[in-house]
């Protein structure tokens, strides 16, 4: 974390800047496990699986247990002909398989957030006092590194920036206006990320998987056998609230009175789009339906669901939020004063 401020005249006793800038860099990480398919399994030996394995195209058993590697899908035989890829397990396995956590790898996160902002004070006479300030942030936290290559990670981005315009009038001794204008604006941006940069833009097609794709990446694959998945559904979002803020405020002092009348009135705008919960590069499910094991399904590509959401653009909410009030701190004596007041708001 590192920042500075800096501040001081411009014009003495009239004209004031300050400025200042924090910025943070957080990196954390570890090791972690994931599940791959041994070599066996690669070559379409399922002997180790107590069910039956059955040809959906004869309704007969595999002998052996062993679906020929003829028999395999584009995306089986590209995933196990590419260790880089996708390796071999490289530790001993837990479970009735021994294929839970048989892969050890690491895994990282990044963060990245700078902010900072830049005020400016002018005081040109008795009577006025103008203020104004900018402020800007680049916020970004994402998954650096998964387990493997095949797997992808997510993140997010938020960026804002609002600026403030405020001038207080003295209009007489006891008189006093304070009218102000603001603008903010903050996104926030949830992203599917192919942090090894293998997969790539065309993931899919290398796949065998037809049809194009939104984002670099690969769709989300149950291949089943309690192995880890591959790729992402690619789940994405984009909001963008803009809110306009027009603001008035004045102050008279009148006797045991002290006055105060104004009005806020607020425009808001929200620009969001959402791809769904199949995300932009979808997802294939296998299941086990046709023949009696769910990695034998996706070996032999018969699958039992897919979806894929939508990449489209951003649909719009717009509203005013107004407001007018009347206030009276009524001081009725020196140890008791009266608060009234009435606020009317509509959205």
């Amino acid at each position: 974390i590192y920042g500075f401020t800096f501040g001081g005249p411009i014009q003495k006793d009239k004209l004031f800047f300050f400025t200042d800038f924090e910025g943070t860099k957080t990196r954390t990480g570890g090791p972690t496990n994931a599940s791959v398919a041994p070599q066996a399994w690669r070559n379409g030996d399922l002997n180790i699986f107590p069910q039956n394995i059955t040809d959906p195209t004869t309704g007969q058993l595999f002998p052996g247990k062993q679906i020929p590697q003829s028999r395999f899908s584009p995306v089986a035989r590209t995933l196990f002909g590419n260790p880089a890829l996708y390796p071999l397990p490289n530790q001993q396995g837990v479970g009735p398989l021994a294929v839970t956590n048989n892969y050890g790898s690491s895994f990282r996160n990044t963060l990245n957030n700078d902010q900072g902002d830049i005020k400016i004070d002018w005081r040109p006479n008795d009577k006025d006092a103008f203020s104004g300030r900018y402020s800007r942030g680049f916020y970004e936290n994402f998954g650096s590194q998964a387990a493997l290559p095949t797997s992808m990670t997510g993140g997010q981005e938020g960026p804002t920036q609002s600026v403030v315009l405020n001038w207080n009038r003295t209009i007489s001794p006891t008189i006093v206006n304070e009218a102000r204008v603001a603008y903010s604006r903050i996104g926030i941006l949830d992203r599917a990320i192919d942090w090894s940069g293998q997969l790539g833009a065309d993931g899919n097609q290398r796949f065998g998987i037809p049809g194009g794709q939104a984002i670099a990446g690969l769709s989300a694959i149950g291949i089943g056998g309690g192995l880890t998945g591959l790729g992402s559904t690619g789940v994405t979002s984009t909001t963008y609230d803009n809110k306009f803020i027009y603001y008035d405020n004045l102050t008279w002092q009148k006797g045991k009175h002290l006055l105060k009348f104004g009005g806020q009135f607020i425009r808001y705008q929200q620009n969001r789009y959402y791809s769904g919960n199949n995300g932009v590069l979808g997802v294939f499910r296998y299941s086990g339906d046709y023949t009696g094991l769910d990695f034998a399904d996706f070996l032999t590509d018969n699958l039992r669901s897919k979806g894929r959401g939508a990449l489209t653009g951003a649909w719009g909410h717009r509203f005013w939020r107004s407001a007018l009030f009347v206030q009276d701190d009524y001081k009725l004596a020196s140890n008791f004063t009266l608060n009234i007041g009435l606020r009317w708001e509509y959205m």
